[in-house]
């Protein structure tokens, strides 16, 4: 029984290692479908009390971070290191602790994550892993954004680029970190924001693109090109929706809000806040659409609209004229 439960585990952090080599090789949606189809045998081995112990188990959840955040799996994934983390001894590890600051600050409670990104830069200097100091800052300038100040956002983004290694071998790549930068300066200095038109050429980080694509609709909303923005909006929300990018989708949904409103439909606009609340995180700082519907609808039609929305599939609110 000892060795089968050793070669189950061996066979599982083999997957979980093929699947986060998938993720950085740009097959993302190859990567979800191994991990979720895998998750089963793949959450007996995350059992710290198993015979790998909570280091074994913390290893395979690591390898899985693109599962737990990109596509949306952030409660599980919290579950699993934070039950691994409690039994492991001191010193923890900091790839854990940096992915649980990460998961817990997504989930909407940064004065929760605070220790943990404490303690996860202080075995970060320890161990000497540059790239889990660089994700750190990514970490810090996500809390930012939700925050709506994107100009600390750009701020750790920025720095979270400059420490990144140029193949950390783990967690998000550096199109990933300079998709974040662009979110933000789409916000802070959207002249920086080179607007393309039409999807990149090349392989490129599916998860990446959607978060570029919702900047630049951003700007070509700022810049009066609504058509455009909205074209831009439908290929990210598509990724999204294909990963199940929950905090990605929340995003670009309150965006698809802006531009409902700035043409007076602000029922439409409202729908769509009601379906972005079921993804984005608690405390977050209010979505700019809200403001406005606030002071330009009555309010009882306000929350009418905006429970009708949280009840609708985001697909079905998506697919009206």
């Amino acid at each position: 029984g000892e060795t089968a439960a050793r070669r189950h585990r061996a066979r599982c952090r083999v997957t979980a290692e093929r699947a986060a080599g998938l993720w950085r090789a740009g097959a993302q949606r190859e990567a979800r479908a191994l991990a979720v189809r895998e998750l089963p045998e793949l959450r007996l081995a995350m059992d710290p009390l198993a015979a790998a112990g909570p280091a074994g188990a913390l290893e395979i959840a690591v390898s899985l971070w693109f599962l737990w955040a990109p596509c949306g799996l952030l409660a599980e994934g919290r579950r699993h290191l934070e039950r691994a983390l409690a039994l492991h001894p001191a010193p923890r590890p900091a790839r854990a602790l940096w992915l649980a600051a990460w998961l817990v600050a997504s989930s909407g409670e940064p004065e929760a994550a605070d220790p943990l990104l404490a303690e996860a830069w202080s075995a970060a200097v320890q161990e000497g892993e540059d790239a889990c100091l660089a994700y750190l800052a990514h970490t810090r300038g996500v809390v930012a954004l939700w925050k709506d100040r994107p100009w600390e956002a750009a701020a750790e983004f920025r720095e979270a680029l400059e420490q990144l290694p140029g193949e950390p071998g783990f967690g998000p790549g550096p199109d990933a970190l300079r998709a974040a930068l662009t979110m933000a300066l789409a916000h802070t200095d959207p002249a920086s924001v080179p607007v393309e038109e039409g999807p990149p050429d090349g392989p490129v980080d599916l998860w990446a693109r959607s978060r570029t694509g919702y900047a630049h609709a951003a700007v070509q909303r700022r810049e009066g090109r609504p058509a455009l923005a909205r074209t831009e909006l439908k290929r990210a929300l598509e990724i999204q929706l294909a990963l199940g990018d929950r905090l990605g989708l929340a995003l670009s949904v309150e965006l698809l809000a802006e531009l409902e409103a700035d043409t007076g439909r602000y029922e439409e606009s409202a729908r769509l806040l009601g379906a972005a609340s079921r993804s984005r995180p608690g405390g977050a700082a209010a979505p700019r659409a809200e403001r406005i519907l606030r002071l330009r609808m009555d309010p009882g039609a306000f929350r009418a609209a905006h429970a009708e929305g949280a009840r609708t599939p985001l697909r079905e609110l998506l697919a009206q004229p």
